[in-house]
């Protein structure tokens, strides 16, 4: 079942899984902070600001999303997925 986008608020820190998923305490690896949850054509993204000044902001479907726990938005994507993909582009835009 998909994670209720009421659930997320800005403010929240977003995580990539581990690569190897163990079950243990590890978060991932840090992505960024929550801008917004927008919602385009009935599906729900997050808007994430990335760590780094001048990087790209990234759209995440909420599909992607595995839970939310406290503060923190855990991802169903490792830090090699996000690698890549053209994450950076808004939901709306046909590149």
């Amino acid at each position: 079942m998909a994670v209720d986008p009421s659930s997320i608020q800005a403010g929240y820190s977003v995580f990539a899984r581990p690569a190897l998923l163990a079950g243990g305490p590890d978060s991932g690896q840090y992505v960024g902070t929550v801008e917004a949850v927008i919602e385009r054509q009935g599906r729900y993204y997050l808007r994430v600001a990335p760590p780094m000044a001048g990087a790209s902001e990234l759209y995440l479907p909420i599909l992607a999303v595995r839970d939310v726990v406290g503060k923190e938005v855990h991802l169903d994507l490792t830090t090699e997925h996000l690698l890549g993909q053209a994450w950076h582009l808004p939901p709306d835009s046909d590149g």
